[in-house]
């Protein structure tokens, strides 16, 4: 196995660096992840000392880790829960067949980083196996901050951190990776008691998309819901739904 990746850069202290590979292993805690998130909307160094860890890991994944295939069973849960029973809630076909399956396998991938990075970071202790699970949140009280960081999938290279405020306005920064030329990035909610995804806007081509969801799809927001941006036309999807491929997704979790 290669070396510890390379040493801190950008000005950050050891313990600063050692937050951005915690934060890039997918290690913090829900509230400590989204306080990284936060920073790196201003700090330079902080955003490109995650981006090089992410890049440095997903390298040893990609060399010494197989891949492995989420199973079965997992498809099928997530097919009906965005699809429907018999996936008519869903216009293309591409979207269901081979972009969700390519999520689920980018999903498989991070999980296999993750697991090589207990080996090159001794000094990240993993969670206490003696703490209660937290329970999963349906629900929010007004005001919440809702956050993720969605995960690329399938080598977009498309990372982006996404802050709901309290007034439900979304404040959306894409880190790393850029919009194809000729295309668009639509961004999309996904909850329990919605039969397909819900358009939230368009990504800018500029780092920071802000948007203000109308009133009735503000309240769909809940802890737990997921968010993917997909590959569209310019101008979005003609339909209404998803048509290209999921370039990445990732779970709303309450500040």
């Amino acid at each position: 196995m290669s070396d510890r990746p390379d040493s801190m850069g950008g000005g950050l202290g050891p313990d600063d660096d050692a937050l951005a590979a915690e934060y890039a292993l997918g290690l913090l805690a829900p509230a400590d992840a989204g306080l990284v998130e936060l920073r790196m909307l201003d700090d330079l160094a902080m955003r490109r000392a995650v981006e090089r860890w992410q890049a440095q890991l997903a390298g040893i994944a990609e060399a010494e880790v197989a891949p492995v295939p989420p199973p079965r069973h997992l498809k099928t849960s997530l097919d009906h829960r965005l699809f429907g029973a018999d996936g008519a809630g869903l216009a293309a076909p591409i979207w269901q067949r081979l972009g969700l399956w390519r999520a689920l396998t980018g999903v498989a991938t991070t999980v296999a980083a993750v697991a090589v990075g207990f080996a090159v970071l001794p000094l990240i202790q993993p969670p206490d196996p003696g703490a209660a699970p937290e329970a999963p949140a349906v629900g929010i009280p007004p005001g919440t901050i809702l956050m993720t960081h969605l995960i690329p999938v399938e080598g977009s290279g498309l990372g982006i951190a996404l802050t709901r405020e309290p007034d439900g306005t979304l404040r959306v920064n894409r880190v790393a990776g850029a919009p194809t030329p000729g295309r668009a990035q639509q961004l999309w909610l996904i909850t329990e008691g919605q039969e397909a995804p819900v358009s939230l806007g368009l990504l800018a081509e500029a780092q920071i998309t802000t948007l203000t969801p109308e009133a009735e799809i503000a309240q769909l927001f809940e802890a737990g819901a997921s968010v993917a941006v997909s590959d569209e036309p310019l101008g979005g999807s003609p339909t209404g739904l998803p048509t290209g491929a999921i370039l990445a997704l990732g779970a709303l979790v309450p500040l």
